[in-house]
This record gives structure tokens, sequence and C-alpha cells, in this order.
């Protein structure tokens, strides 16, 4: 029989995986307050919806309240509000609750904090990277298969440094065992960063990375502040990243030329070199100054796991970008 019922409840959302097993990676404290109209066991809704401390796939989203909405198999969020990672943002969201699940939806923010989310195991208060953006989701609940496109601006900056501008256009696949990002960045019109990462499992890391950085002084501000009076230059890499996401490894091409750091200007810097957390490894290093070069081969240790083992070799090397960076730091150099 046909009737109205008035609901208020607050359940794990977790348990409405029962009903729909897409949402099975989504946790957090659902508090409902509406309406069922119709037949008990398959009735129309409206209700008020309100998620404390919501998590999807293992990340803290914060919480989120708005107007839900059944009619049949379509199932709607409307003006849902999120508190999240210091900021805000609007969305709305639709799904068909039959077949594949097909999804669809769109969201506006303001004032999210990359340096906020937790698996980025950054200080409090020591960076921040505040954005402001859109996007669009699109794609299926079952199988997972989702595809979210996104453009924003970012204002990166250290605790003790203005911020800088850039902005970002990113797409981002997620299906059940992995995740696809494709992203570029660009800060004005002369430096770029690009990337095409995939997650695998949830740990395992691929995928490339390409800066060609040719004003290196707009970036001052996100160095360290000994290192930002006259840093310039023209930096270039492209990388290959592999391992996991607790042990990542880097292998990249490096070019950099007229560079000054510290007090030191060197000419040209070309070479590879391979990173860990533990490690970093010169695959002939070259630096050239005026009238000679030196060649750097090895690996220098960044923890107490690895032991240094390096090369130099030195070449008619023009020794006063090294002397100016050690007076930079305050250390006497014998000549």
């Amino acid at each position: 029989p046909s009737a109205e019922h008035s609901v208020t409840a607050s359940l794990p959302l977790a348990a409405l995986a029962v009903l729909l097993k897409p949402l099975e990676d989504i946790n957090g404290l659902a508090h409902v307050q509406g309406t069922l109209v119709g037949d008990l066991f398959d009735p129309d809704v409206e209700a008020t919806a309100r998620v404390e401390q919501g998590v999807v796939a293992g990340l803290a989203v914060g919480d989120a309240s708005g107007r839900v909405t059944r009619r049949g198999e379509q199932v709607e969020a409307r003006q849902v509000a999120i508190e999240a990672w210091g900021g805000h943002a609007t969305a709305s969201f639709e799904l068909t609750a039959s077949g594949k699940v097909p999804a669809k939806g769109e969201a506006d923010w303001e004032d999210f904090d990359a340096a906020k989310i937790g698996r980025l195991g950054v200080a409090d208060g020591e960076w921040s990277l505040p954005s402001k953006g859109s996007l669009q989701l699109s794609g299926t609940l079952d199988p997972l298969d989702l595809s979210i496109e996104s453009t924003a601006s970012l204002s990166p900056k250290l605790a003790s440094s203005p911020a800088i501008s850039a902005r970002l256009r990113a797409r981002l696949e997620i299906k059940r065992d992995q995740l696809g990002l494709t992203a570029a960045v660009d800060q004005g019109s002369a430096n770029q960063a690009r990337a095409a990462l995939t997650l695998t499992d949830g740990r395992a890391l691929s995928g490339t990375i390409a800066l060609s950085l040719p004003d290196l002084a707009q970036l001052a501000p996100l160095a360290p502040a000994r290192f930002r009076p006259g840093l310039s230059g023209r930096v270039g890499a492209d990388a290959t990243v592999a391992g996991t996401v607790d042990e990542p490894q880097v292998t990249a091409t490096v070019t950099g030329d007229g560079l000054t750091v510290a007090g030191a200007t060197i000419p040209t810097v070309r070479g590879n070199v391979d990173w860990t957390r533990s490690r970093l490894k010169a695959k002939a290093l070259q630096l050239a100054t005026a009238g000679g070069s030196a060649e750097l081969s090895g690996l220098v240790a960044l923890n107490g796991s690895e032991s240094n083992d390096w090369q130099l070799t030195v070449k008619k090397l023009d020794l006063s970008p090294f002397i100016a960076a050690a007076d930079f730091f305050g250390i006497s150099v014998p000549t």
C-alpha cells in the first residue's frame, strides 16, 4: 500500500554497502531526516543528510551536508556543502542504481589546502597549498570506473614566504585497483610541470614527470629562506617514477644553465640522477664553469641506511663559484 512515512536516522555509511556494493570504500557517520513516499520497501525519498568525518578509500574528506532524493532507480544529491582540508565546496551528484550504476557530478571549491591531507606527511604549518577550482565527474560505480576532470588556481607557499600563483589542469581516472593521474601545472608563461602517474593496488607507482623551468627566480619564494636571494637560472628534468608509495624511486635526466644558488653561479649542468629516500646516485653529472669542468658519479647518502661512495673528477675547474658558495654559508676556504 502507498503511504508517507517520516524518517530520522543515524547510521555508519559502511552499512549502505549492503544496499549498494560500490559504496563499501566509503566510511563516516550519516544523519538523515526525511520522508518516504509510496511502497515501504521501494519508496521515493526526500531527505536532508549530513555526513560527519567522511572517509573515501582511506582518505579523510571531512564533513558534508545536502539534500538527497530517490525516484525509482535515480538517486540525486543536491546543494551539497563540504567542509574539508581548511576549505569549503558545493557539489551535486546523481546515479542510476541499476546495471553498471552510471554516475555523474560536479563541484566548485575554495581554499582547499593539500598540505592538510594527512597522507602527505607534511609537518603542520610547514607549507601550504591552497587552491580554488572546479571539477566534473562521470563514469560507473559497478565496476568502479570514474573520470574526474579539474581546473584550479594554486597558491603554494612556505610558512616564511609569500605565495606564488600557478594554474592546474588535471584528469584522474579511478578504477577498482588503479588510479591514473595526468596533470599540467603552469606558472605564468614560463615555468611548466607535466606528470602522468599511475598508482596500482594502492601501493605501486609508475609514470613520468617533466619539468621545464626557464625562470627559476619565479620559484624563489618556495626555496628555503637562505637560498632565496639571487636564485636564478634555467632548469629542466625528464624523470621516470617507479617503486611504491613508501619507497618511491625517481630516475631523471637533468639540465641547468646559468644557475645561481647560494652565491655561486654555475654556467652548465648536465647528467643523470637516481633518487630514493635514502640516497642520491649521480651518473656522470657534469658541471661546467669558465674554462673547466667537473664530473660527479656515485652515491650520496641521504640518511644513515646508506654509505657515501662517490667520485669527483676535475678538469681545470674554476673554483670561484664554490668558494662563493662556501662564503655564503660562512665557511672559510683556503686559497
